[in-house]
């Protein structure tokens, strides 16, 4: 007997989840509620201000028992990816994985402009 999983979209258009300067670093995106899809897709666009930007896609499996909410503890996230962007640098970066929560993490120059869209798909 085979098990099925079901998945859906979030879409089929990909949504903004940072936007802007970061005025103290880290800058987070808010958790996205990742656990029901399996294919995800960031696509981050560094267009004006300096150098030394790191882009991390962060996942977590741990949540407040009573309210659901994703930790806000550091140390219950992991990274998955992360990423260098210099000015004019763009990334754009798939993979599947399987955790309940994802942010983004943005640290280094806080004069950069920097717009992430992400895509959640089964």
């Amino acid at each position: 007997m085979s098990r099925v999983e079901i998945t859906e979209n979030h879409g089929p258009e990909a949504f903004v989840s940072f936007s802007g300067d970061c005025t103290s670093t880290p800058c987070f995106s808010e958790p996205f509620l990742a656990k029901l899809y399996t294919l995800h897709s960031y696509q981050a666009i560094h267009d004006s201000g300096g150098t030394n930007v790191t882009f991390e896609i962060l996942g977590s499996n741990v949540s407040d028992p009573s309210t659901k909410n994703p930790s806000s503890l550091d140390s219950d996230w992991s990274v998955i990816s992360s990423h260098s962007l210099n000015t004019n640098d763009n990334l754009a970066y798939s993979d599947f994985w399987n955790f309940k929560f994802s942010k983004i993490k943005i640290t280094g120059n806080t004069s950069a402009n920097i717009k992430v869209l992400e895509k959640h798909n089964a």
